[in-house]
């Protein structure tokens, strides 16, 4: 199954990675296993997160959507330090001032090559 111990390191910090994203969206491993398409067994779920059996790219991308993550983040290279989800991006640009929300605003319609930055 795994031709060195480096490969079977890599399948357990994944699969690590995959139990502490499901368990902080407080998804079980019956719910993840039957988000996957097609469905999965609890089993193949728990086998994954021990570092048992590796995940197929298909089934990591999937992963990665149900919980709402960054493939980036389940194979070890980014942290979720460095990664927000919507809804926090969205919470912390409210707490932004006037000033500031339309900095933001001006280099968005720039990034999307709509608008030049122009800051006041």
């Amino acid at each position: 199954m795994f031709r060195n111990p480096s490969e079977r390191a890599f399948s357990v910090r994944l699969g690590e990675r995959i139990r502490s994203s499901r368990e902080r969206k407080n998804i079980s491993i019956e719910e993840l296993a039957a988000g996957m398409l097609p469905p999965r067994k609890p089993r193949h779920i728990r086998q994954i997160e021990t570092g048992d059996i590796n995940a197929s790219s298909f089934e990591l991308n999937r992963i990665a959507n149900i919980l709402d993550v960054p493939i980036c983040y389940l194979v070890g290279s980014d942290t979720l330090s460095n990664w927000i989800d919507d809804e926090q991006f969205i919470n912390a640009y409210f707490q932004l001032s006037r000033e500031a929300r339309i900095k933001v605003r001006q280099i968005v319609l720039h990034l999307n090559g709509d608008n030049p930055i122009i800051y006041e």
